[in-house]
């Protein structure tokens, strides 16, 4: 073959491939439909609102990216069979060369059931509803979120890991009370979907009786999806006039659809309307 003919065809396998680099689409990437997905195991994701034309790219639903985000890899949790190439170990557990298995690394670091994941400490720790001898027997996220006592309406004396007033039990760990639970004047109140947003407020505990965390003066309550999720944010209230869907946004509360985001591929956010039900 003549060297200038090596050359265009060179040339245009070089095209080819830098083409096809450009129109699939990877890790979180833009996609009209799953076609455009080109790594193995992944789909495309619709976006949370019709308004965008685009969704993303996503692994299959018992698969997770790689660190890198190059690949997708099977989900596998604590004990479960693992590959280092082909499999992802969940709840901070690691795939064992030796064992072939999820594993917790280090010689302090232990498997938790109830909790479904590993934690840096003793075998001897209790989680809420064991029993205790001391509140340092329990194992506590928030610290102050856990109490070492006779549980209510108990007629024993054996002390159990519980929940310490103003907090509330969740998956066997106690947590900050959410809107619309009730809470105490000295626990704050948490969001159950913390948002980088301008326009969102922390919930805060009402002078009511029986007290619950509601929006403060000033804010009201809207709906928001988050990863399936459906809860309860506090948006500050306009003093504007409300921009309609498909208009340049900053923020949550600009928007009469209460819905401020950047659609996938596009470079600025703008109202758009709320998840198709």
């Amino acid at each position: 073959m003549e060297p200038s003919m090596i050359q265009t065809v060179t040339a245009i396998v070089s095209l080819f491939i830098l083409i096809q680099l450009c129109t699939s689409a990877g890790y979180d990437e833009a996609c009209t439909d799953n076609s455009a997905c080109t790594e193995a195991n992944t789909y495309c994701q619709a976006s949370v609102s019709p308004t965008c034309n685009k969704g993303t790219c996503k692994c299959l639903r018992h698969m997770v990216w790689d660190a890198n985000h190059s690949k997708c890899k099977v989900k596998k949790y604590y004990h479960d069979k693992c590959n280092m190439t082909l499999t992802a170990c969940q709840g901070g557990s690691e795939c064992s060369v030796s064992d072939g298995q999820c594993m917790c690394n280090g010689d302090t670091n232990f498997y938790y059931a109830s909790l479904q994941k590993c934690i840096d400490h003793t075998p001897t720790w209790k989680v809420i509803g064991e029993d205790c001898t001391t509140v340092d027997d329990c194992y506590q996220e928030i610290s102050g979120a856990v109490k070492c006592a006779i549980p209510t309406g108990s007629t024993g004396s054996q002390k159990k890991c519980t929940c310490a007033p103003g907090y509330i039990e969740d998956r066997s760990s106690c947590r900050k009370p959410h809107y619309g639970e009730s809470c105490t004047t000295t626990v704050d109140c948490a969001q159950e979907i913390a948002l980088s947003e301008t326009s969102v407020v922390v919930e805060t505990c009402s002078n009511t009786s029986p007290k619950i965390c509601t929006c403060p003066t000033g804010s009201t309550e809207k709906s928001i999806e988050r990863d399936g999720l459906i809860a309860s944010i506090c948006l500050t209230d306009s003093t504007g006039t409300l921009l309609s869907k498909g208009t340049a946004c900053q923020a949550y509360n600009e928007c009469e659809t209460s819905k401020c985001m950047m659609c996938p591929e596009d470079t600025s956010k703008k109202c758009v309307a709320a998840p198709s039900s």
